[in-house]
């Protein structure tokens, strides 16, 4: 139940050849069980892990062109690429360059490729080969048999949609997500036909895709044989400063949907919620589990900071973003500029 900092603002980006500890997070970084972790550090990608703070470049050169198709990633330029990286559980991992315009896959022998995206903003080519489909992609993940699902941007005003690029064949296709704005919520049915407003996914259980719906403010599952959409916590109202989420209906009480979700070793979903009255004061930060269509509050902070070795019960966090969930159980936030661990055993 102790928690523990394991990169830290000083002064600077987090950069190549520096201690993770050294350097400020601008943004939250991606991870995986075993506790390596990918940020963007300009126009190239790093790692460092739990327990080699030690900043690496596994991508990029620093050049801001998107070239090295078929070559070492660490020879290959980046078109201006978005902060979030996004680990392949197969090994490697992808990134979103060409300001959303390109998804480009590094493969575990460190071989860069395009696998999607022309490099021209755009949403079409669905039913054909992805690299030759215009996309404007802000969020991926991929699954464990290498499928890549990301968020296609929509029009202001509008919903988005999700599609699909094929690791086999290299084909694109339209996932999740209705282009009608006055499309129905869905849930039930197809996902296609469904109104969605996804923020960030994630693939949960058996590879069934998951969102954060940041239009109804819900947590959705998408199923990835049938397409059949449902929500699975969130009731569609704004959290507010008195909400009780222990012991509570999944679907009868708002979650807050921005501040990330994942699953954990037993994978099960894994919300970070925050709690504030309208002046800020009072925030409170928790992290909630589902089990079984019921919420659990496995921790809960004040707003405030604490020492690396604060028992977790006592501990003060400035804001909450979920990043991930160790093979250990310990949980990994990110509060302003800092990544910390929060050790276990967890209720």
């Amino acid at each position: 139940g102790l928690i523990a900092t394991i990169a830290r603002s000083r002064d600077g980006n987090i950069s190549p050849g520096y201690l993770a500890t050294s350097r400020p997070v601008i943004s939250a970084p991606t991870m995986v069980a075993d506790g390596t972790f990918y940020a963007t550090s300009g126009s190239r990608v790093v790692t460092w892990s739990v327990e080699d703070a030690f900043v690496r470049v596994v991508a990029g050169t620093g050049s801001n062109v998107d070239d090295g198709d078929g070559g070492p990633a660490t020879e290959a330029g980046l078109s201006p690429i978005e902060n979030r990286v996004f680990p392949d559980p197969r090994g490697g991992f992808a990134v979103i360059s060409s300001l959303g315009a390109r998804i480009r896959h590094v493969d575990p022998d460190g071989i860069i490729r395009t696998v999607a995206g022309t490099g021209i903003t755009g949403n079409d080519g669905d039913g054909g080969a992805a690299t030759d489909a215009r996309i404007d992609c802000s969020y991926a993940a991929i699954d464990s048999a290498g499928v890549l699902y990301f968020i296609q941007s929509g029009e202001p005003g509008r919903g988005n949609t999700i599609r699909r690029v094929d690791p086999g064949t290299g084909r694109i296709d339209a996932f999740a997500g209705s282009v009608d704005p006055q499309a129905p919520l869905g849930d039930g049915g197809d996902a296609r036909d469904a109104n969605i407003g996804a923020s960030r996914i994630a693939i949960g259980p058996n590879d069934d895709v998951y969102i954060s719906d940041t239009r109804h403010r819900r947590i959705r599952r998408i199923d990835r044989v049938t397409r059949i959409i449902t929500t699975v916590a969130g009731n569609g109202e704004l959290v507010a400063s008195n909400t009780v989420h222990d012991e509570q209906p999944a679907l009868g009480v708002p979650v807050t949907v921005s501040l990330g979700f994942m699953f954990d070793r037993d994978q099960r979903l894994i919300i970070g919620a925050l709690l504030a009255n309208a002046d800020q004061s009072n925030t409170v930060c928790r992290l909630v589990r589902v089990d079984n269509g019921v919420l659990r509050v496995v921790s809960e902070h004040t707003s405030g900071s604490s020492r690396d070795g604060t028992p977790l019960a006592s501990a003060r966090i400035t804001a909450l973003y979920l990043v991930g969930v160790l093979s250990d159980g310990s949980f990994v936030i990110a509060e302003p500029f800092v990544v910390r661990v929060i050790r276990g055993p967890l209720p």
